[in-house]
């Protein structure tokens, strides 16, 4: 009897340690590939953007997130060690037709890269390194303005980006489209289980149960003037601004990915801002990013 207890027990054992064994594989696996994603773009993170990195709270209320001038979201971590977005991350505007079909790119920027924005004006009111930060860039063209101002939910250990989009010209803007997205690597994992709702999209770690699923969610604020909106989820591959597909990341459409889907994709959330947008006109939306 107890040799027969003793074989269940060595067997229980030898079953954890092949299964820990599997995903501490899975992990090296995504801890390779999420570096080699890195350095395919070839942007070292000393070569990107100049950052302000803000950090509130500590073990569970942990967060760390790091802003770019060109108002990027380039580090967000939560809770502490639990790192889930680094570099790919932007937004895009444009207008003059839908999306892929006839829309003129305004401006982008993915962080990795960015074409049509010009240089910011950063203000930050309440002192240097502190909440709100204002970043103001106009396109190249002369058409937008886009004043990002961002906040921090210390309660939610979240940020807010409110977006303020304005037409600069003498003319009737049409069919004015911005879009945000994110590249999350939930948890340092290149593989992460994404799914969507009406107004959010996410990602978390489906491989390692010792962080229960933990991710990154990117959320729209409630809004009775916006005239629709469409999260979704696209490949990395048909994201990516540096590779052989759509590089959905220069400009404002997307593929509409099936939901929930498992693999290395990009959330996105775009928004329809207007039909027809009033010289001088502006129009708001604010997105939430929080960890899950």
């Amino acid at each position: 009897m107890i040799k027969k207890i003793f074989t269940m027990t060595l067997a229980a054992i030898l079953a954890l340690a092949v299964a820990g064994q599997a995903v501490a594989n899975e992990q090296s696996k995504d801890e390779k590939a999420l570096s080699d994603k890195n350095a395919v773009t070839g942007q070292a993170p000393g070569m990107l953007a100049s950052q302000q990195c803000f950090s509130s709270g500590n073990g569970v209320t942990f967060l760390k997130v790091c802003i770019t001038d060109n108002g990027n979201i380039s580090w967000f971590e939560s809770p502490s060690g639990k790192v889930h977005l680094q570099q790919r991350e932007g937004y895009a505007v444009c207008s003059g037709g839908i999306p892929g079909n006839g829309a003129i790119v305004h401006g982008f920027d993915a962080n990795i890269v960015a074409n049509g924005w010009g240089n910011p004006a950063i203000s930050q009111p309440n002192g240097a390194g502190t909440f709100p930060l204002i970043i103001t860039r106009q396109s190249l063209d002369g058409v937008i303005q886009l004043k990002q101002t961002f906040t921090r939910n210390t309660v939610e250990r979240g940020i807010d980006v409110q977006l303020d989009l304005k037409n600069m010209t003498a003319m009737y803007l049409y069919n004015v489209f911005l879009s945000r997205y994110f590249d999350a690597d939930a948890d340092g994992a290149i593989t992460n289980l994404f799914d969507k709702t009406h107004d959010s999209t996410w990602a978390r770690n489906p491989v390692n149960p010792a962080t229960a699923g933990r991710g990154l969610m990117l959320t729209l604020a409630p809004s009775a003037s916006l005239q629709y909106w469409y999260p979704s989820t696209t490949t990395y591959a048909q994201w990516n601004p540096y590779g052989s597909g759509q590089q959905y990341a220069r400009g404002c459409d997307y593929e509409n990915s099936w939901s929930p889907a498992t693999g290395d994709f990009v959330g996105i959330v775009q928004v329809k801002m207007a039909s027809t947008l009033n010289p001088g006109q502006i129009k708001t939306v604010t997105f939430r990013y929080r960890p899950l």
